[in-house]
């Protein structure tokens, strides 16, 4: 028999017991808990793993399948380095100096740069020349054998024999008295040709629809030899020149092809080039109509001292071009 004191509560029994087992109930359960948020927390940084590892492999998968043609922008190639160009380049020597009614024309000291037209020619199969010319007409070297091969494939393409050129380079007495002063004609880069035809009836330019095959066939396949029409009829408000849309300025095929695709004249084109893709930012990419690809970029002159012009160390070379304004630009062909 169990005995007490006077006033004692009697015990329950088994009270100690159920107080460990609820306690270690708790401890189980949260023992639990935290290996489910231990486990929730791995899946989700495995999920996010996966999910940046994903992302990042669409982005190479991207930039593998881009096939499109680079006529647009682009950065600086960073795959490229830049190194300053050797050599002594002019403001005002290029294919793409600006000469129009605000920007004269500076004469180099001697014209070794010129090279006669008349003498230039080919005879073709049938032993005419593919284009009219008088004696001591002048382009420049390079724009000369570039202006024969589209006039040998425009007389292939048309039996077209009357082409005249009837103005090529022009210095600076021959341009006294006409329309343009003498000093600000295009005329006197040697760059520009203006191309009429004539037959017994007379001589025609491109206002005259008698020829307008003729002259459809050489806006259409000019840019293909570095050629562009230099006064285009509506930019007459830009150019300052109306009624010569028979000339034909040189600028090269990369340039060409751009200006022609964009409808740009040359005053467009370099402000462009000024204003939008200088060196060390957005440099032009274009793709000229035989396929090369080419880098565009704007160099600003540095006002009393050497500019600095900086070119790839590695490309399928570069050209430099004064703009007779206010730098140079630099046309790099990409490998």
């Amino acid at each position: 028999m169990n005995s007490r004191e006077p006033g004692q509560s009697p015990q329950k029994l088994g009270s100690g017991r159920a107080a460990r087992l609820r306690r270690k109930r708790r401890k189980r359960l949260a023992l639990f808990a935290s290996f489910v948020v231990i486990i929730l927390l791995i899946v989700l940084a495995i999920v996010l793993l996966a999910l940046e590892i994903a992302d990042a492999s669409q982005k190479l998968k991207d930039n593998k399948d881009d096939t499109s043609a680079p006529s647009g922008t682009d950065t600086t190639d960073p795959l490229l380095d830049y190194v300053p160009a050797s050599g002594t380049y002019s403001i005002h020597e290029g294919t793409l100096i600006l000469v129009n009614k605000t920007n004269e024309y500076v004469f180099p000291a001697v014209d070794t740069h010129l090279a006669d037209m008349r003498s230039s020619r080919t005879q073709n199969s049938s032993g005419d020349y593919s284009y009219q010319c008088d004696y001591n007409k002048r382009l420049d070297i390079t724009s000369l054998a570039a202006f024969n091969k589209m006039m040998d494939a425009f007389f292939a393409a048309t039996d077209n024999p009357y082409a005249l050129v009837s103005d090529a380079y022009r210095s600076y007495s021959d341009q006294e008295g006409k329309s343009i002063p003498a000093g600000h004609s295009d005329h006197h880069t040697g760059y520009l040709v203006s191309i009429k035809f004539y037959d017994d009836t007379g001589i025609y330019t491109s206002e005259h629809p008698k020829y307008a095959d003729a002259y459809a066939w050489l806006d259409s396949h000019a840019a293909q030899y570095g050629f562009v029409m230099r006064y285009p009829p509506n930019k007459t408000h830009i150019t300052g020149v109306s009624d010569y849309t028979y000339s034909y300025r040189y600028v090269g095929p990369a340039h060409a092809a751009y200006m022609s695709a964009n409808n740009l004249c040359l005053e467009e084109y370099v402000e462009l080039l000024k204003t939008s893709y200088q060196f060390g930012s957005e440099h032009l990419k274009i793709t000229d109509s035989s396929g090369v690809n080419y880098e565009v970029y704007y160099v600003p002159a540095t006002d009393g001292a050497e500019t600095e012009i900086n070119v790839p160390v590695s490309s399928g070379g570069f050209e430099i071009s004064g703009d007779n304004e206010a730098g140079f630009i630099v046309t790099v062909t990409l490998k």
